[in-house]
């Protein structure tokens, strides 16, 4: 129990802080793909918050059609090591293969989900009040556009 008692909320932790970053990045990404307002000041906020770990990246890593390739090679990196951390606290190790394969998994599953609450975040809004205007909903109709 000695081990454990203390490892459980540094793997929370640790699980959470890399999470929200790896869903900012993925956003900025989506938005990004997506044409969306850069002026937004939810764009803006991504952008702050993103750039420092990019901007070294999209130097070594060039951009390719409407995706860019450095966001999405940071996410991976960031998911292999999230998953690395991870399983040394539990004490499992994990090949570096397997880790590609499961980060991977996981970062589709996250652009699933992005899109999947954008829709639904888009719909409940459509029901409660559908000509407000705010900064999240027209990033969440830039996204949900077809």
């Amino acid at each position: 129990m000695g081990s454990s008692y203390y490892t459980n909320p540094l793997i929370f932790l640790v699980d959470i802080i890399f999470s929200i970053y790896i869903m900012m990045i993925m956003l900025r990404t989506v938005l990004q793909w997506a044409r969306a307002d850069f002026y937004n000041p939810l764009s803006q906020l991504l952008v702050t918050v993103t750039d420092p770990a990019l901007k070294p990246l999209q130097r070594i890593i060039p951009a390719s059609s409407r995706i860019d390739t450095a966001a999405v090679v940071l996410m991976l990196l960031l998911q292999m090591f999230s998953l690395f951390l991870i399983g040394n606290l539990r004490g499992s190790g994990v090949g570096p293969f397997a880790l590609l394969i499961v980060s991977f998994a996981e970062l589709i599953s996250l652009l699933l989900n992005v899109f999947l609450f954008s829709i639904l975040i888009q719909v409940v809004l459509s029901w409660i009040n559908p000509g407000a205007h705010n900064p999240a909903t027209s990033l969440i109709y830039s996204i949900t556009e077809p």
